[in-house]
């Protein structure tokens, strides 16, 4: 088996380059379109993940719980095409759906400010997105990290950036319309989904026998963690996307454009974290199967410790250029300074509270990670709304660093509670021996 640290080196490889194609792509619309139109194209980015994880039922965590210890163990009932295929179809048919209800509410005139037409198109991503998220996460429950990672995250910016280079180049305009970018966006993502799906195919030889029910008996443990994983998978990336959302909605376009390109630049610190929860959630889930509790404090520390000291070395360099980082995207981007500062916060309390939410998710105490995601969930969304409201962009900040701190206290405590470790970088060294129910 690779080990943990050539895995997560060769994630976080992936991911700078990923952060390098992103940024490059989105100062390139941010030179390329108006604020205005910008903040549109960011809407539908952020609402199509948001959405694409609400509509596929938990079944990204399912995947990356269950198929390693499977496979671990020997499939010898061949049940992996049945757990596959069911997971595809219930992520991609909820997809679907939410699809088909946005446009209806943007048709219905109950989405202020989102143009029905455009809606149509924007909301399209969000089925697309459901589709590679889903590939891209039994890609990394059989260890094919790369492949998980390097379709959605850079070819898919990456070819849609030289792509909208190119008409620029080619057409002599000056600014591009969100329509325009937007089926741009939708055209190359449903590309690389194809070619993603192929290629992993290839790699395991196995097709997933699409279909909502299983009736195997080994499906029942998957089927009764649906409801926990769907809560925990949509508040993992609520943060992150539902706050360029309430400033759109609440705020406009144009102000979605400058928070987001803040959003962005504080999501570069998200590196170290996501380099290693990737890489640590399989890893949790085979260390739990023979109950090793010192396997998992062990991870637990070393991961939390591995992001948080470069997250605040980072984290301070970004502070000190923020003018410069801002002015890359233009010159009316320097009134998200104040937002980037309170981001930058946000992300170092994510890293110094560790992944506690993984750890109860991948250890057999799902419900109670769900318990607390529904709490933050909560909180997060009224956190949100009276932010935008009351403070717009930098009160949208605000309560980010509000609602990230309250629901990383929430998960250390619960992981306390329940398996009796912690995940915060001052976590002394794990015990050599103790049971863990």
């Amino acid at each position: 088996m690779i080990s943990i640290r050539v895995q997560a080196t060769a994630t976080f490889a992936i991911k700078v380059l990923a952060a390098a194609v992103s940024y490059g792509f989105a100062i390139l619309l941010a030179r390329v379109m108006t604020v205005e139109g910008f903040g549109q194209v960011a809407f539908f980015l952020n609402a199509a993940l948001l959405l694409s994880v609400l509509g596929a039922c938990g079944q990204q965590i399912a995947m990356v719980r269950f198929v390693p210890p499977l496979l671990a163990w020997g499939d010898r009932k061949q049940a992996l095409p049945d757990f596959v295929g069911l997971a595809y179809f219930r992520a991609i048919l909820g997809a679907a759906l939410l699809y088909a209800l946005a446009v209806g509410l943007a048709l219905c005139g109950l989405l202020p400010g989102v143009d029905p037409l455009l809606a149509a198109t924007g909301f399209a991503l969000i089925p697309a997105m459901g589709w590679i998220d889903i590939q891209s996460h039994f890609a990394r429950s059989v260890q094919r990290l790369p492949l998980s990672l390097i379709p959605k995250e850079v070819a898919w910016r990456g070819i849609s950036g030289l792509l909208i280079l190119g008409i620029v180049l080619t057409s002599g305009r000056a600014q591009l319309g969100a329509p325009g970018v937007l089926a741009a966006l939708l055209t190359v993502l449903l590309l690389v989904a194809l070619a993603q799906g192929a290629v992993l195919q290839h790699l395991t030889g196995l097709r997933p026998h699409f279909r909502w029910g299983c009736g195997r008996e080994e499906a029942a443990e998957w089927r009764a963690t649906t409801v926990p994983f769907w809560i925990t998978s949509v508040s993992n990336v609520f943060l992150a996307n539902a706050d360029v959302i309430a400033v759109a909605l609440y705020v406009g376009p144009a102000e979605a454009g400058i928070y987001f390109a803040a959003n962005r630049l504080a999501q570069l610190l998200a590196l170290f974290v996501i380099s290693q929860n990737i890489v640590i959630g399989p890893q949790l889930a085979q260390a739990w199967a023979p109950r090793d509790p010192a396997a998992i404090a062990a991870l637990l520390r070393r991961t939390t410790r591995a992001t948080t000291v470069p997250t605040v070395a980072l984290g301070v360099a970004m502070l000190a250029s923020a003018p410069w980082l801002l002015g890359l995207f233009g010159p009316n981007f320097g009134p998200a300074s104040p937002m980037l500062q309170v981001l930058v916060l946000a992300s170092v309390v994510n890293a110094a509270t560790g992944p506690a939410d993984i750890a109860l998710n991948m250890c057999g105490h799902d419900r109670a990670a769900m318990r607390v995601s529904a709490v933050n969930l909560g909180v997060a969304t009224l956190a949100l709304g009276l932010g935008a409201a009351l403070g717009g962009g930098f009160g949208v900040a605000l309560s980010v660093l509000a609602a990230t701190a309250a629901r990383k206290a929430m998960f250390w405590v619960v992981l306390r509670r329940v398996m009796g470790l912690r995940s915060d970088v001052f976590a002394p060294p794990p015990p050599l021996a103790g049971g863990l129910t």
